[in-house]
């Protein structure tokens, strides 16, 4: 069972101030059917909701009441789990970071890496619920290649694993997140959309589009400017935005199921493309290596 800490402070705080501002600027959160509200909604499930200050003050969250109640669930969690995926056995030690904006639950990094510590991010008003799902979604992240999962796939094998009745009598207020993401009220939406405009946060600044199957990139059709192995891997970084892309899934794309030539050829691909990004007024950090898993492209 992961040795588990639940910080806050004004550190934690204003970075997760940063990233959500960051992630609600890319329009990530309304691809993936969450909404941005500044306060909560009673129309709707703080699980799909997002929120962010347009001005931030500290204010401390308690984390010794959550870590008194994820204890008394935490070891028959874990034991459950493992019987479910096995691969919750590599789970590293895990810091909770507290926090009173953002999603109610969210991944420092998507994907668990076997034995290090993960990071996650937990709103004040979540449950235990939602701790114990933000858990198993890292891990079918990790494991979603061999599953052969998409995004929406991956969330509805979190809602079964989190309503097996073991589970269920652990946190019997979970309610499945993928069906909820279907059941948002149009006035909600609306009232986002508005939100997310007084905000003043650009999303044009990095632009990452498929037109028509074309790779259209800060609003200009890309030609000539990448090769034609460079293209179909930053097509699919496009199509999985904000998402991890594997190393055998990019091989995949590019030299055919089961061709997978050499880490080293992938990375110099990578490398290449990550170069011409630049030119094109690109942070090279947008094109993010996840050490011994793959790549993500940030919006």
């Amino acid at each position: 069972m992961p040795d588990i800490k639940f910080v806050n402070s004004p550190k934690t705080e204003g970075e997760r101030i940063k990233m959500t501002a960051k992630v609600v600027a890319s329009g990530f959160y309304e691809k993936q059917g969450f909404v941005v509200v500044p306060e909560l909604s009673l129309q709707i499930n703080p699980a799909i909701q997002v929120i962010y200050p347009s001005k931030f003050t500290y204010k401390r969250v308690r984390t010794l009441e959550w870590a008194s109640k994820w204890e008394q669930v935490s070891q028959s969690y874990w034991r459950y789990l493992t019987e479910l995926l096995p691969s919750a056995k590599l789970h590293g030690e895990i810091e909770v970071r507290m926090s009173r904006y953002g999603t109610v639950s969210s991944s420092g990094r998507l994907g668990m890496v076997p034995r290090a510590k993960s990071v996650y991010y937990l709103r004040e008003d979540a449950r235990l619920a939602d701790l114990a799902a933000m858990i198993v979604n890292n891990i079918l992240q990790y494991d979603r290649k061999l599953l052969g999962v998409t995004w929406t796939k991956r969330e509805a094998l979190m809602d079964f694993i989190l309503t097996r009745p073991q589970m269920k009598k652990l946190f019997p207020d979970y309610i499945p997140v993928f069906s909820q993401l279907t059941r948002v009220p149009k006035k909600v939406r609306e009232e986002s959309k508005q939100y997310v405009n007084s905000l003043g946060l650009s999303k044009q600044k990095i632009g990452f589009e498929i037109v028509s199957g074309k790779v259209v990139i800060k609003g200009k059709l890309v030609g000539k400017e990448l090769t034609k192995l460079e293209k179909v891997v930053i097509k699919l970084l496009i199509e999985r935005m904000g998402d991890l892309v594997t190393y055998d899934e990019l091989a995949d794309e590019i030299w055919g199921e089961g061709e997978f030539k050499t880490f080293w050829a992938l990375n110099k691909v990578v490398e290449r493309l990550r170069h011409k990004l630049v030119l094109m007024g690109i942070e090279a950090s947008r094109l993010e290596s996840v050490r011994g898993q793959g790549y993500i492209l940030t919006g």
